[in-house]
């Protein structure tokens, strides 16, 4: 089934409903399959190529991502070969198609795709800073700041390209990737999926570029973490919101301890550690939070 889609796909290169159906189809492949069964090299190329052929079909574009994202998820391998066939190149060109043009789908596809091909191979993500990959996802929350999957699969982008690089991660902080965070976790309150993701970016950013980020900025995210600990949020949101908790603290010392204080942080970490008392992770996490805010109390 693949060589016959890549076959298609390399016999008919000017015909939009081909490529986007070849595209869709690949993804599709690449989902069902397991590694090896579908080329992760020859796949990309023939994606790439479409994209590159159709540049303004926003259903090429959508559907390359959705390919590209999908193969790149299967491994360490697939991610690189993906990115090395330029697949990120391909990815970035397509979120700028989406910055000018009304495709959500591009947009959401084209941040998860970057997610996935970063979060398995870091030499991805410098390829994408090497490309203002931060930049444009943070412009693109901007402009699709009230569709709840273009901010959750933008939240994971920033979250996978800060994770690994420090250097990516000053980016998306320059970029305005905190303030923007922020501001779609205020949006998605109700969203356990948006909230996950946005407080796990959060945390990336604030770890990979604690150095750089401004104080009125780590006071803002620290009152905005805690109010995610809300008692019927997931698990997931409880996790990456009390360890974005810590990080916050421990950058912003006295001053992050009160504004979290104001909104009655330690007994949301209680009753966070509390509700969630199986949890390993979210313990140590919450033990930290408790400490932090403690310490700044005493001095």
């Amino acid at each position: 089934a693949c060589a016959a889609i890549q076959a298609a796909l390399s016999a008919h290169p000017h015909d939009v409903a081909v490529q986007a159906n070849g595209c869709g189809a690949l993804c599709d492949l690449a989902r069902a399959s397991v590694e090896g069964t579908v080329s992760s090299v020859a796949s990309t190329q023939c994606v790439v190529k479409a994209m590159k052929l159709h540049p303004c079909q926003a259903r090429v574009a959508s559907l390359g991502c959705a390919a590209l994202g999908a193969l790149a998820r299967r491994s360490a391998v697939s991610a690189e070969a993906v990115g090395a066939g330029g697949g990120v190149d391909s990815v970035l060109g397509a979120v700028a198609f989406a910055k000018i043009t009304a495709s959500p789908s591009t947009a959401a596809n084209g941040c998860g795709a970057l997610a996935d091909m970063c979060k398995l191979c870091p030499a991805n993500a410098c390829r994408a800073g090497a490309g203002c990959g931060p930049e444009a996802v943070v412009v693109l929350m901007q402009s699709y700041a009230n569709v709840a999957a273009v901010c959750k699969h933008a939240c994971r982008a920033l979250s996978a390209l800060a994770k690994h690089n420090e250097g990516t991660a000053v980016q998306a902080w320059a970029a305005g990737g905190v303030e923007r965070v922020v501001k779609v976790i205020d949006a998605f309150p109700s969203d356990p999926s948006v909230l996950s993701e946005a407080c796990c970016a959060l945390a990336d950013i604030i770890s990979g570029a604690n150095s750089q980020v401004e104080k009125r900025l780590v006071l803002s995210a620290a009152v905005t973490a805690t109010i995610a600990l809300k008692r019927d949020n997931p698990v997931e949101v409880h996790q990456h919101a009390l360890r974005a908790l810590c990080l916050l603290l421990t950058a912003g010392g006295k001053a992050a301890a009160a504004a979290a204080s104001s909104y009655s942080a330690r007994d949301k970490v209680v009753a966070s550690m509390h509700t969630h008392a199986a949890h390993s992770g979210l313990q140590q996490s919450g033990n930290r939070a408790i400490l932090l805010l403690s310490r700044e109390a005493r001095q």
